[in-house]
């Protein structure tokens, strides 16, 4: 990442939407205000949501990590001050000049993932805006967290919708078949 507003932007961003495994619109309408510090990282309030059409409030708990330079928690913080940024939107656009815009774009998200995905040597083709949530899902799944707790974080209403990540339990369904 570079060192440039946008890019430590970015890095956030894409930190804090995997770690989370939020929807490319709940990233662009997250707000400074439904930030919480806790103990071990933040809590990030989630108000209105495709998942959660009433607008009651969901919470998702991001731990802190071991590692400062890949960081969700730090790497937010990071951008929040280096951006001057205290209330309103978190993930913002940039004009020439460092000039902070409104709230970034559900599109300019699905962008920067596949921006990122090309730089790191993969076909950007492969991904879109989807990627963050179905990475994060599919990363904890694949670490042997329990599915019902891959659930809860993911926001998910069906265990089915959970257990269509579960790359684990699709490769033992093809066991015999061929």
């Amino acid at each position: 990442f570079a060192d440039s507003l946008a890019g430590i932007r970015d890095k956030a961003l894409l930190l804090i939407g995997w770690a989370g495994g939020f929807r490319r619109s709940e990233l662009a309408g997250f707000r400074v205000q439904e930030i919480e510090p806790t103990t071990i990282g933040i809590n990030i309030e989630i108000g209105q949501s495709k998942g959660n059409q009433e607008g009651d409030s969901e919470y998702v708990s991001i731990v802190s990590g071991m590692d400062a330079s890949n960081c969700p928690v730090r790497a937010l913080y990071h951008w929040l001050d280096a951006a001057g940024i205290k209330r309103g939107p978190v993930f913002r656009s940039i004009k020439k000049g460092d000039h902070l815009q409104k709230s970034i774009t559900p599109t300019a998200l699905y962008i920067i993932v596949r921006k990122y995905a090309e730089m790191a040597g993969f076909n950007k083709r492969a991904f879109g805006g989807h990627s963050l949530r179905s990475g994060c899902a599919s990363y904890l799944l694949d670490k042997g967290v329990p599915t019902h707790v891959v659930q809860k974080h993911m926001r998910h209403k069906s265990f089915d919708t959970t257990q269509k990540y579960n790359r684990n339990v699709v490769a033992k369904d093809l066991v015999g078949i061929y």
